[in-house]
């Protein structure tokens, strides 16, 4: 049975509405609504696709982050130490004050560093650097580039956290983990009581088994606070949830913005061919689709994606 694409567009455009008012606090639905019809003027077929992906597409804000960061860094990251303190006062009432003083001892403890290509200031991992200093309260004399950090500063910590925004093909935590920078860092914890993590607030996780897999991650802890699967991707074959199996509907998408790629310069798939829906409050992967950042005399953009290059 073929689907009538402007009947569904107009139907469903209200719950679109609803989710950008709940969900988006760097975008307007109009912004959204006016990025549809100058790219898909009088072509129903392309809303109807269109819709379907905003419709799926995985919006955070800036308080999501924040929450995700908290909850990596006090729930899976330290999760054992806090839970170990706890334990041993379990047949008393403790006074706040004393869980706040081991929360403040593990940070003291603790140098963050930022995930980054080239220590430029719009990097993502900065961003985050930041939330832990102005919204988790971690001292910034604990915040660090790599380039910064020397065997005396090494000395003063218990452990390492390297927080990322994100993680997508994995390539840049890969490179990172090898790169000579590192090295005596992962020198100095095989000899010390010295931990290294990893920390990234959302991320493929696929990316991070196959990495594991291929032996390119030892000794380092890997957290993944949300984690995504193929399941997530717009066009991948464990996607049951957006289109419809009964006529084919995932392929003649796939056609349709493949056609796209042609004839308007836009492709429809991410870095390392990733295809995820993703949006942040003030920035977007480059793993998510093109159709969202990238412009062309034939395309507009709906968010412009601060890039490295």
């Amino acid at each position: 049975m073929e689907i009538n694409h402007s009947q569904y567009y107009r139907a469903k455009l209200p719950v679109l509405k609803a989710l950008v008012r709940s969900k988006c606090d760097f975008l307007s639905f109009k912004e959204i609504e006016e990025w549809i019809n100058f790219n898909f003027d009088n072509d129903d077929e392309g809303k109807y696709y269109l819709l379907k992906i905003l419709l799926n597409t995985i919006f955070y804000s800036k308080k999501d982050l924040i929450k995700l960061l908290e909850y990596g860094i006090y729930e899976l990251v330290w999760s054992s130490q806090i839970k170990s303190f706890l334990n041993s006062f379990k047949d008393h009432i403790l006074p706040r004050n004393y869980y706040n003083g081991t929360i403040t001892e593990l940070k003291n403890k603790t140098c963050f560093i930022p995930l980054l290509d080239s220590d430029k200031p719009y990097e993502s991992g900065n961003l985050v650097t930041g939330d832990l200093v102005h919204k988790l309260s971690v001292p910034k004399e604990n915040v660090y580039f790599l380039h910064n950090i020397n065997q005396d500063i090494i000395q003063n910590y218990e452990q390492l956290i390297i927080v990322d925004d994100c993680i997508g093909s994995g390539m840049q935590l890969k490179n990172f983990w090898k790169s000579q920078n590192i090295e005596f860092i992962k020198e100095y914890a095989k000899s010390n009581d010295f931990s290294i993590t990893y920390l990234a607030l959302i991320g493929y996780i696929d990316s991070v088994k196959k990495l594991k897999q291929a032996g390119s991650l030892e000794n380092i802890n890997v957290v993944v606070v949300e984690e995504l699967t193929n399941e997530n991707r717009i066009f991948h074959e464990e996607n049951t949830a957006i289109w419809r199996k009964d006529s084919n509907e995932r392929e003649k998408a796939v056609s349709y913005f493949n056609e796209i790629q042609k004839t308007r310069g836009v492709s429809f798939r991410g870095f390392k061919k990733l295809d995820f829906a993703v949006i942040f409050s003030d920035r977007i992967p480059n793993w998510s689709l093109p159709i969202f950042h990238k412009k062309s005399p034939d395309w507009k953009h709906l968010i412009r994606r601060k890039t490295t290059q």
